[in-house]
Parts: C-alpha cells; sequence; structure tokens
C-alpha cells in the first residue's frame, strides 16, 4: 500500500498524484482519459480501460481429460470466454456427445467451431446480461416448487411426478453455474462489479446463498429417488407426521429466503422460534416412524433429508444475521 497526500490547487480544485509504475504498466500519457467511480463504501475506482474492448480470456482442456465435464464446467465457472478442446489425434463420437450435452448443461454457451482435432466453445451471454438478485429468486422458486413437489410424490406414491422433479434439477443447476460465474467475474472484474451493482462482501454472500438453494434442490430430488423406491402405500400417521415436518422445513427456508432477500434482519431472527418447533416436529416424526416398522430405512431417509432442508433455511438465514 502507497499513502499519497491530496493536494489543493486555486481554490477548489484537489490533486493527487498517480505511482508512475503504474501509469507505465497502463500505458497512459498525458491527456489520457481515465474513468472514475465511486463504490458503496466510499473508496474510488480508477479505469483507465473504460472504453477499450474487453479482450477475450481463452482456455484450452485435452479433450483425453479424465472428467471432461468437470473440466468445461470449471472453466465456465472461472469467467473464460472461449473454451478450445483439443485432441492428440482425432476427436472419437463419444467425446463429441460428451461435449453436446455438457453444453446443454451451461447457459449462453455454443459450439462455435469443430474439426478433427478441435472443438471450440465460446459463452456468448454477457456476466452482465442478467441481474443476480434477479436470477436468485428463480432458481430458489424452482428449488421450493420441487420441495413440495417431491414430498407430494414420495407421500402419495407418484412416480410420474418423482421423475419430473428429478429433470427439473437439470434446469436449477444451469441457473446455479450462471450465477456461480457472474459472481466469480465480478470479484475478479471491479467493472463487471459495478455493473451488477455489487460490492466484494455481496459477491461473496450471494456466492452462499446460491449453493445453499442448490443444495435445497438436490434434497429434493433425494426424496425423490426414495419416492420411486418405496414399496408400499405409507400408514395415516407417519404420512401426517412427514407432511407436517415439510411444511416446517419450507417456511424455515422460505422465511430465511425472503429475509437475504430484502436483508431483513428482523424477519431472519424469527428463525429461533420456527426453529424450536421445526426440531420438535423432527423428533414427533422420528419417533413415529420407529413404531411403524415397514420401510423405516426409507422413511428414515426422507426425515433426514427434509432436516438438512430445515437447516439450509438457517445457514441462508445466518447470512444476514451474522
Amino acid at each position: 500500500m502507497e499513502v499519497r497526500k491530496l493536494q489543493k490547487t486555486g481554490g477548489s480544485t484537489y490533486l493527487i498524484s498517480l505511482p508512475k509504475e503504474w501509469v507505465e504498466r497502463m500505458g497512459l500519457k498525458q491527456g489520457d482519459p481515465i474513468a472514475i467511480f465511486v463504490t458503496k463504501d466510499g473508496s474510488l475506482l480508477l479505469d483507465p480501460r473504460h472504453e477499450r474492448e474487453a479482450e477475450r480470456s481463452v482456455a484450452t482442456i485435452n479433450i483425453d481429460a479424465k472428467d471432461l465435464f468437470r473440466e468445461i464446467v470449471a472453466k465456465y465457472l472461472l469467467g473464460y470466454d472461449i473454451i478450445q478442446l483439443v485432441a492428440k489425434d482425432r476427436i472419437t463420437y463419444e467425446q463429441r456427445m460428451k461435449v453436446k450435452a455438457t453444453v446443454q448443461k451451461l447457459v449462453g454457451v455454443e459450439i462455435v467451431d469443430e474439426d478433427s482435432k478441435k472443438i471450440t466453445l465460446q459463452c456468448l451471454l454477457s456476466p452482465v446480461a442478467l441481474p443476480v438478485k434477479k436470477s436468485l429468486k428463480r432458481i430458489y422458486m424452482m428449488a421450493s416448487r420441487m420441495h413440495m413437489d417431491a414430498v407430494d410424490a414420495f407421500l402419495n406414491q407418484d412416480e410420474e411426478l418423482a421423475k419430473n422433479v428429478i429433470n427439473r434439477d437439470d434446469e436449477v443447476d444451469r441457473l446455479y453455474f450462471l450465477l456461480v460465474r457472474q459472481l466469480r467475474v465480478a470479484v475478479m472484474d471491479p467493472h463487471v462489479a459495478r455493473k451488477l451493482n455489487l460490492s466484494p462482501l455481496e459477491c461473496l454472500d450471494y456466492r452462499l446463498a446460491v449453493k445453499i438453494i442448490e443444495s435445497l434442490a438436490d434434497c429434493a430430488v433425494e426424496i425423490c429417488e426414495r419416492a420411486i423406491e418405496a414399496p408400499a402405500m405409507l400408514s395415516t400417521d407417519i404420512r401426517d407426521k412427514i407432511r407436517m415436518l415439510s411444511n416446517s422445513a419450507y417456511e424455515m427456508h422460505k422465511t430465511a429466503f425472503d429475509a437475504f432477500y430484502n436483508r431483513d434482519k428482523q424477519l431472519a431472527d424469527t428463525i429461533i422460534e420456527k426453529k424450536q418447533k421445526f426440531y420438535r416436529l423432527l423428533e414427533d416424526a422420528s419417533a413415529t416412524a420407529l413404531k411403524n416398522g415397514r420401510d423405516i430405512v426409507v422413511i428414515n431417509s426422507v426425515i433426514n433429508t427434509l432436516k438438512k432442508m430445515g437447516d439450509y433455511g438457517e445457514d441462508l438465514a445466518d447470512l444476514v444475521v451474522l
């Protein structure tokens, strides 16, 4: 860190000198424009490149990588604009199908060029094209609907609905990957963060929040998998206990999301009372499952998954309170 004193010239003009090394590194000369932005915390951001076209970042991946899907997603999340997949010899049909299946899971990515030894992917969607807050609300609405439908599928032994919920998880993942990409780019590029109207701390909070919401959707998938496995209809008693526990878990994460979305600390504080009720219902459901005897493994699995969903609500509320 370097500290420089503010100078005053004339009656109303204030000046501060810029480090020579920085000026030379940026290739600046007398008369060049430098944009000045005021950030949320009051600090100033100097950007001498605001009028220049951003250079496209390029990543190269060996298409023979052990986990090609993971490699492509990792580069996408790191904000690369172009991802080149190269092969030593020829790209196989199976590898091309794997690349195309991966592209379908990433918002804004298209195959723009391919030949026998190379496939080029490009993200055509700007990091600032979609408001982060609006996308966060959308992904929560999708995950919370999956929660309710998953429990319905389990309690009613509705295999078709269960499979429908499982399929919806792909769309949640697509939006999750997009949000993570946006937030990472915003952390690395203050210019993007300014356009998204996000501070570094907000980027961190949103990153944690979207992961919690994506985990809620994963829990819904787990319940649907149990719905497909369950061999028989459940007793009325255990059905009622699971329904009440599910509603309480839903209330936990719905309240927490509303508190986070609106930055409402008072609303977030109500999670403490809801948590007490939730754990009473959890104990009641667990005790009833033990008495049920039949299908206890499957029932306990669902109860434990609902516990995770309630706990995720508490984690989300903590982002507002702490």
